[in-house]
């Protein structure tokens, strides 16, 4: 089969805890989102809910032709990232326009996770070769900050006493999952526990402050995030920073998405701009 022996990796892509214990988006809508997250991690059980689709054989043959050849001839430059993610998306448009069924949203869904699952080693493997310096450059500064206790970013006195133990871990773990989705899907964890040790710790420094729970300052916002969150990935020390987020940022689409996606994404590329 194409990749099998690839997709096998997904469902143990979540590290020990599985991802199972992400955040799930929930409602009606999240069943949505788990479905494709599904997809993502299992290529045999993306190609069940394709070869469900009517009149879907003839236009996966073509899909397939389009991605061995993709495979074998695209060629990767610097700054391309969107015209490559645009290529993947009309891959996936003409086969659910060809389907007898007709275009519809799922089987665009699923035809996009299908060329994901297919493609993401190359396009990873290209983009780290062309981010090769970048993530270096980024890799250095990280160390020399850590070593400066990160001192420089400026992260308010009230936050340098609060534990971001939890998602320092979460962050090193960031490479065991090869799906860009699943990489985001990563990020937003990261970032639900950031926010979540500050405002432990926020409730903390108004109880020792105060000696009552009367202050809540209200929600983190991007100026008190960012410095917090430079640290995290500087203590964390991920390889390759940069590939990582440009894999994220192109090739995730709107896959399993959650409404913090955009947000993120800015703060990651706040942290990325910072380090390079």
């Amino acid at each position: 089969g194409n990749g099998g022996g690839r997709t096998g990796g997904h469902g143990s892509a979540g590290g020990g805890d599985g991802w199972g214990s992400e955040q799930l988006p929930g409602g009606v809508k999240g069943q949505v989102y788990i479905e494709e997250l599904q997809w993502c991690m299992d290529d045999k059980q993306c190609l069940k809910y394709i070869e469900g689709i009517e009149g879907s054989a003839k236009p996966l043959l073509n899909l397939e032709r389009k991605l061995v050849e993709f495979s074998r001839t695209y060629m990767f430059a610097l700054n391309y990232e969107r015209e490559t993610a645009e290529k993947l998306k009309n891959f996936a448009t003409h086969f659910a326009q060809e389907t007898k069924a007709g275009y519809s949203d799922s089987a665009y869904k699923a035809a996009l996770c299908h060329t994901l699952n297919i493609l993401e080693s190359k396009v990873w493997a290209s983009l780290k070769d062309v981010y090769a310096t970048e993530d270096m450059r980024a890799k250095a500064k990280m160390e020399s900050m850590t070593q400066a206790n990160c001192s420089g970013l400026g992260i308010p006195k009230d936050f340098l006493d609060i534990d971001f133990g939890e998602a320092v871990d979460k962050f090193k773990t960031l490479d065991q999952v090869k799906s860009p989705v699943l990489k985001l899907f990563r990020l937003q964890d990261i970032q639900e526990k950031t926010l979540d040790a500050i405002r432990k710790g926020r409730k903390q420094a108004s109880m020792t402050v105060f000696g009552s729970i009367t202050t809540d300052a209200g929600p983190v916002g991007m100026d008190e995030l960012l410095p917090i969150f430079l640290m995290i990935i500087c203590k964390a020390g991920v390889a390759d920073l940069v590939t990582s987020f440009k894999f994220v940022k192109y090739f995730s689409y709107d896959i399993g998405s959650s409404q913090f996606g955009d947000f993120l994404i800015s703060l990651c590329e706040s942290c990325v701009k910072y380090l390079t």
